[in-house]
């Protein structure tokens, strides 16, 4: 299998509020900054973007929520379109791209000092009986999914 390049980036889903001590100030709107806002904010991510608008998965991308990310670039993308023989984005369904997507997804917050050698499962129900896949993670000399994709 060939190398596909991923950038690791680690997204914690969440609603931050203010609260006003005043009765006459309003409360601000609550900020968000979840994966999408993050992948949006990166023109690297700009085809992983693109996959999760047509795979439908913004809205769940976004709900208040602990997700780790291994976020494909658009090199892995277009990486991904060699591999799998078709021009774009275009020549995959929704159907193709989200268990695709998901494989990328862990539920929970796994911080980066906390990877250890050994399987996680991921959100995609790819796997037997439609239960999530498992990933290898590997940190000798970088961390790694699958012994050959770099993160």
């Amino acid at each position: 299998m060939k190398k596909i390049n991923l950038v690791y980036f680690l997204a914690i889903l969440f609603m931050g509020f203010m609260t006003s001590c005043g009765e006459d100030t309003p409360d601000p709107e609550p900020m968000t900054n979840t994966i999408v806002d993050i992948a949006t904010g990166d023109a690297n991510f700009s085809s992983l973007v693109a996959a999760l608008q047509k795979a439908g998965l913004v809205e769940t991308l976004n709900q208040t929520g602990a997700f780790t990310v291994f976020a494909p670039t658009n090199a892995a993308f277009d990486q991904l379109f060699v591999d799998l023989g078709v021009s774009g984005l275009d020549d995959l369904s929704a159907a193709q791209l989200t268990p695709i997507l998901l494989y990328h997804v862990l539920a929970g917050e796994v911080k980066s000092s906390a990877i250890t050698d050994g399987y996680v499962t991921s959100l995609s129900t790819s796997g037997p009986g439609g239960v999530g896949v498992d990933i290898l993670l590997t940190t000798s000399g970088g961390v790694t999914l699958n012994g050959d994709s770099k993160v």
